[in-house]
């Protein structure tokens, strides 16, 4: 595994949700929005889905629901692992560029340098500058995980307009592409900023608790 492999397996750690609501909403796009498909009325499939009743979502005996068939679930599950799998490509394609932008040895070699605490160090000390600097993390965590959890929203809705472009107009692409672009700079954005205010606590955190670091990050404190 390269350095740059593992700096993003660590912020896709830091990304992640333990309960990942917007899946479920991504989810719940693709469910209801392949059933007004099969009513489209406008031929924007966008302009369709807005000018539902909302009484007409949510009653299940005379609504477009009681017209629902298990191939839309299937519509629904394929958009969210759609979404998700456009998102892990955008983040890869993040890191790509920012592995030619960022020197990561140098950056690596900045936050050691401010650390004072040496690995001889008694291990109380370590383990209550462990402490602080999990409390330090925890704000940029909350963050990413927040940018992050937009970007897949944003990335499977704008896939699902994309893909109804096919059966709508060009307002449809335009929508998704719009999407997909936000999407994009959201991701940049929370790069940034892990690799800006995380990315140095993260890895004088791991030297302290004695884990192994990639080789080009081996370093002496």
């Amino acid at each position: 595994m390269s350095v740059w492999d593992s700096v993003s397996s660590t912020y896709l750690d830091a990304a992640s949700t333990a309960v990942p609501l917007h899946r479920l909403i991504v989810f719940l796009g693709g469910f209801t929005g392949s059933i007004a498909l099969s009513k489209q009325t406008h031929l924007s499939v966008f302009e369709s889905v807005s000018r539902l009743k909302l009484v007409d979502i949510g009653s299940l005996e005379t609504g477009i629901l009681s017209d629902a068939r298990m191939s839309n679930a299937i519509i629904g599950f394929g958009l969210v692992i759609g979404g998700w799998a456009v998102s892990r490509l955008l983040v890869w394609a993040v890191f790509v560029v920012a592995s030619r932008l960022t020197n990561l040895q140098e950056r690596a070699q900045i936050a050691i340098s401010k650390s004072t605490f040496k690995s001889t160090d008694p291990i109380g000390d370590r383990q209550a500058m462990v402490a602080l600097l999990d409390s330090a993390l925890k704000h940029p965590a909350a963050r990413i995980r927040a940018m992050n959890t937009s970007a897949e929203l944003l990335i499977g809705f704008g896939v699902g307009f994309l893909v109804a472009a096919l059966w709508g107009n060009v307002l449809d692409g335009m929508l998704g592409l719009t999407l997909l672009l936000i999407a994009v700079a959201v991701d940049v954005l929370a790069v940034r900023l892990f690799l800006s205010d995380f990315f140095g606590p993260a890895l004088m955190r791991a030297r302290l608790q004695g884990k192994r670091l990639p080789t080009s990050f081996d370093l002496e404190c």
